[in-house]
């Protein structure tokens, strides 16, 4: 007899805790860690982006060229102003 009892009871103890890792209603339906790190990167000067040689998840070291920019427009204007500089100081421009 103690041993049915002690059978029965370990039955019991034993489907308690198969009962207890069941389904459970979840309030939510995912898990996991996220992570979330935002670098905001921008050339010194404008122009269009010719080539930019580095991927999502890709470690660059500082200083280390990722991209080239097209830079035709800044060099025309320079020149456009060092012609103006060049007529303005050109004598009786201002006389």
């Amino acid at each position: 007899m103690k041993h049915r009892i002690l059978s029965f009871t370990s039955l019991i103890v034993g489907m308690s805790l198969i009962a207890a890792c069941g389904e459970k209603a979840k309030d939510y339906d995912a898990t996991g860690t996220f992570e979330a790190t935002e670098t905001t990167i921008y050339a010194e000067q404008s122009g269009a982006l010719l080539n930019f040689s580095v991927s999502e998840g890709d470690s660059i070291a500082p200083g280390q060229e990722i991209g080239v920019v097209d830079t035709t427009q800044i060099w025309l204007k320079i020149r456009q102003l060092g012609v103006t500089k060049v007529w303005c100081l050109t004598e009786d421009r201002w006389m």
